[in-house]
């Protein structure tokens, strides 16, 4: 997952790098000052990087989801991706049933 991140990230940061050129050439083409431009453009990079991290952790998580979907898993909670990332020994019974650690009586 934290590849997915990585990438989902890379490409936000390919995006606004590409975003801040385009304003710096809108604002060279229209004449306008160089030092309010820069401050604009290093604003908006600063700024759209922090606000899209929390989508980019809930992409991540949706399109791992989605590769484990792919493979017969049903994930019916985002968070269970990564706390199924962290864990080392999974413990099940002969017949693959996994349990919640409660007693039931029937």
């Amino acid at each position: 997952m934290q590849r997915t991140i990585f990438a989902i990230v890379k490409r936000l940061v390919i995006f606004d790098a590409g975003l801040v050129v385009l304003v710096v050439a809108f604002a060279l083409w229209h004449h306008l000052p160089l030092a309010d431009t820069t401050i604009f453009a290093l604003m908006l990079l600063v700024a759209s990087v922090p606000v899209a991290l929390p989508a980019t952790y809930t992409l991540a998580t949706a399109v791992s989801s989605l590769q484990l979907a792919h493979q017969g898993v049903l994930v019916t909670r985002l968070p269970a991706v990564e706390e199924a990332a962290a864990m080392d020994t999974l413990v099940s019974d002969k017949t693959g049933t996994l349990t919640q650690n409660t007693l039931t009586l029937a």
